[in-house]
């Protein structure tokens, strides 16, 4: 009996003394596996890959498997990246004490992932399983123009069933993962109202935090939007010209404006500055254009912009010292470079335009009279 107990005792120290995963990956045939690793909060201070705050780690693949260990500390979130194609990856997250047996398939550029050990991984199936006939669904359409709708409503339907999920399941810390993919903050924060306390408090706690910080900071640029929509009063703005004069917007009431945000380091928006021009010809008679230059790593990448495009009209730069929050893009929450406001004599915004769309300027015909 007392080498039986013995022999008991020997098996449980030792199922004790690995905590960490084994890992199977199907589909690849590399042997260079990369394993990046950070505590969960750590993972939203990362700047890049050579950050002190991550662990880097490597191993060989034998038979199909590799093995990590779990340091002690607390639940940490791991990317694995078995090829060369960053774009190739899975992750998965552990505690300290973890055992977890993982099997990784790569079919199509996408992991599918079986893990089994811990209740984070085992709910992440049930939501990532949830989600997979949409994702299946969105893969089946053809990537060409004329599927385009198609593609937009399949793909939105596949980020929907995420908030589907997060919406049912309350009590998975999933769903902490799972408000991510929601596009509608209100919506978003309605699902983080509803978690249960235990998954508020659970592991996957960093991530909540973050996850809120964004949330609140969609609401905010939510709120913005209603308020420089079509038929709103556009915002009032003082900023300083290549001159150093400041130009404010309501110096031009009684005239059309449209309101250029733009970047010199932005493709799009000097790609269109030809179309510009030919309208500002057509139109300037009743209507002023203020180019906002947003994003400039210097003012003198800015001047030289100027100079090299040649273009008739206003030019301000945004004070990129202010708070994000305080910026005159985010007063017109601009999101995308260009995005252009069209504005009427009386200062009410009659057209918005997000990216370069060369039908925005059709408009102009019956509003500018």
């Amino acid at each position: 009996m007392k080498k039986i107990l013995l022999a008991l005792m020997a098996v449980i120290i030792s199922s004790q003394a690995f905590a960490g995963a084994k890992i199977v990956i199907k589909g690849v045939e590399t042997k260079a596996i990369v394993v990046y690793s950070a505590t969960i909060e750590d993972f939203f201070k990362i700047k890049s890959k050579t950050d002190s705050l991550l662990a880097i780690d490597t191993a060989e693949l034998k038979d199909g498997a590799f093995y990590v260990n779990f340091p002690d500390g607390p639940a940490r979130r791991y990317i694995v990246e078995p090829t060369d194609n960053e774009r190739e990856y899975f992750e998965f997250y552990a505690e300290e004490n973890d055992n977890l047996d993982i099997v990784a398939t790569l079919e199509d550029g996408v992991y599918e992932v079986v893990a089994t050990g811990n209740r984070i991984m085992d709910e992440m199936k049930k939501m990532n399983d949830a989600a997979r006939p949409y994702r299946e669904a969105f893969d089946a359409i053809p990537r060409d123009e004329s599927n385009r709708e198609a593609l937009e409503a399949a793909y939105y339907k596949w980020l929907g069933s995420y908030g589907d999920f997060a919406k049912s399941n309350p009590n998975s810390m999933a769903s902490i993962i799972a408000i991510n993919y929601v596009e509608d903050p209100d919506e978003a924060m309605a699902i983080v109202d509803a978690l249960t306390p235990e998954v508020k408090e659970s592991i996957m706690k960093p991530m909540l935090e973050q996850t809120l910080k964004q949330v609140e900071h969609k609401l905010k640029i939510k709120r913005i939007k209603e308020n420089v929509a079509e038929g709103k009063p556009a915002p009032d703005f003082t900023l300083p010209n290549e001159s150093g004069k400041l130009v404010t917007l309501s110096q031009f009431r009684g005239k059309w404006v449209l309101i250029d945000f733009w970047g010199s380091w932005c493709h799009w928006c000097i790609k269109g500055i030809p179309q510009m021009k030919e309208n500002y010809d057509k139109y300037k008679s009743k209507l002023e254009i203020i180019s906002i230059a947003c994003g400039e790593k210097s003012r003198e990448n800015w001047i030289n912009a100027l100079k090299e495009h040649n273009m008739p009209w206003v030019h301000v730069i945004s004070d990129s010292t202010l708070d994000e929050m305080d910026r005159v893009e985010m007063r017109y929450a601009v999101e995308g470079f260009p995005t252009k406001y069209l504005v009427d004599p009386k200062g009410i915004i009659r057209k918005v335009c997000v990216g370069e769309d060369p039908s925005f300027y059709d408009s102009f015909k019956s509003l500018i009279k």
